[in-house]
């Protein structure tokens, strides 16, 4: 048996006719293509992307996309890169089908400095209040670990907190790509003097419907707070002793509530469970 190759054998008997006009753009750590489509019948596109010393271009989607833009996310920065998108027929012949692909632009790019997350904030204690100044830069979301076992991923936060001695606040700063740590130290001491903490107490706890609020003294103020800082109800000048608040409208889950007696500010964690 013999086979005689006639003519070119690069040349291929089914064109697909390719996008045209790629265009790059990078923003922040991402790249960002556009093209215009194919005049085929075609089943979508495929990504390919060189970076500076190799010799090959890699495939960025598994199987072809319909789109006709993409997005290389977290891109390594201050690099060259290149990239290569074709389309992609299913072509029909009466002995059976096969997958084609056409030639493609190429589009370059050096990429500018990624975008690094710097966790940053400082540490302050009042009024039985651990709080935090989130000055963090490049970042968009955030987890604090804090000193009494719980988590949180609000911007900043203020817990209740009077435990003297050294405790830790550990502060995750991340962007879409990257993401930094930063744990801080403070030393708290004396934060329960005799005679300081004025004597109020809250019960039930956990409470079902109504809680109960008992004090030796003058309330100045009750502000009741949801666990996104959301103030939902305040009380003023409740007189020593007994004060039922009625919390049957409320949610199940966490709330504070900040008493103030004089300059002095109390906070305290109820959780309300029907159960």
């Amino acid at each position: 048996m013999s086979i005689n190759l006639l003519g070119d054998p690069t040349l291929k008997s089914f064109i697909v006719l390719p996008p045209s006009n790629l265009s790059v753009e990078q923003e922040l750590n991402h790249v960002f293509l556009d093209w215009l489509p194919s005049n085929d019948d075609v089943l979508g596109y495929q990504v390919y992307r060189k970076l500076e010393g190799m010799d090959y271009f890699e495939a960025l989607n598994d199987r072809p996309i319909t789109a006709t833009s993409f997005v290389d996310s977290c891109v390594m920065g201050e690099m060259a890169m290149q990239y290569l998108v074709k389309a992609v027929k299913k072509e029909v012949t009466p002995s059976g089908s096969f997958i084609n692909h056409s030639n493609g632009p190429i589009v370059s790019i050096q990429t500018s400095i990624n975008i690094l997350p710097k966790a940053e904030f400082t540490l302050s204690w009042a009024n039985g209040l651990l709080s935090a100044v989130n000055q963090s830069a490049n970042a968009s979301q955030y987890q604090w670990m804090l000193p009494d076992g719980t988590s949180s991923d609000e911007e900043t936060f203020e817990i209740p907190f009077d435990q003297s001695g050294e405790i830790s606040v550990t502060l995750i700063a991340s962007n879409d790509c990257y993401s930094d740590t930063l744990e801080q130290l403070i030393l708290l001491t004396n934060l329960k003097a005799p005679g300081d903490i004025k004597e109020v107490s809250i019960f039930p706890n956990p409470v079902q419907d109504f809680v109960t609020v008992k004090t030796a003294e003058l309330i100045d103020e009750v502000r009741i707070y949801d666990v996104l800082g959301n103030q939902l109800m305040t009380k003023s000048r409740l007189n020593a002793g007994m004060h039922r608040i009625d919390m049957r409208d409320m949610e199940e889950g966490i709330y504070l509530f900040k008493i103030r007696i004089g300059d002095q500010q109390i906070p305290k964690m109820i959780l309300l469970n029907r159960l």
